[in-house]
């Protein structure tokens, strides 16, 4: 079944649309975000499931765009959740958070793995990549030693996907870096032993 163009999120085309639209007109200027726009004052926002199929490139950076503004939306949810968690100790918000957590982190997965594949926008996907990784203590803070070791599991995952060696080594190292940032330095040399075994090759 062909996914839907568009998806209604009120809060994503009121906030976060604005600052993507001026990204992409940074990066396409020739590419018409008139129909985004019109959406988004209707309060939709581009599918990515959709739009990432598109054989158009600027679509698929929109469309990695929107993965990671979700993800960032999710994310403020679960700082929301953990502080009360943190107020009330009640394990339901705690279940919650780490199903939002998991929701962004793979979220975070699909914007790096299109975004990484265009040059335009692998920037944009290391910066990603660095934030994913950055979840694996937010787990840990929440005492969800399964969602740590599933994002960790989908991290190797998503570095291991670029076909193209020199591609993956920047990923990798983007990781690498993220966890480096969180005092995560085994994982973050674990993450450099994919560089080396990929020069290796």
């Amino acid at each position: 079944m062909q996914e839907e163009k568009w998806l209604r999120s009120a809060i994503i085309a009121s906030r976060g649309l604005p600052e993507i639209l001026d990204i992409m007109k940074n990066l396409y200027p020739e590419y018409d975000v008139s129909e985004v726009e019109k959406k988004a004052k209707q309060g939709f926002i581009p599918n990515p499931f959709y739009f990432e199929t598109s054989n158009i490139e600027a679509e698929k950076v929109l469309a990695g765009l929107i993965h990671k503004e979700q993800a960032i939306f999710f994310l403020s949810y679960v700082e929301i959740l953990s502080e009360k968690y943190f107020n009330e100790k009640d394990e339901e918000i705690l279940k919650e958070a780490e199903k939002m957590l998991i929701v962004a982190a793979d979220a975070l997965a699909h914007a790096i793995i299109v975004l990484g594949g265009i040059r335009k926008s692998i920037d944009i996907a290391k910066d990603s990549a660095i934030l994913l990784s950055q979840l694996v203590p937010v787990a840990i803070i929440l005492e969800r030693r399964k969602a740590a070791e599933d994002i960790l599991t989908l991290i190797f995952t998503v570095a291991e996907k670029f076909e193209n060696e020199e591609l993956k080594a920047d990923i990798a190292e983007a990781f690498a870096k993220g966890f480096e940032q969180m005092n995560l330095h085994t994982i973050a040399e674990e993450m450099r032993n994919i560089i080396r075994k990929s020069s290796e090759k």
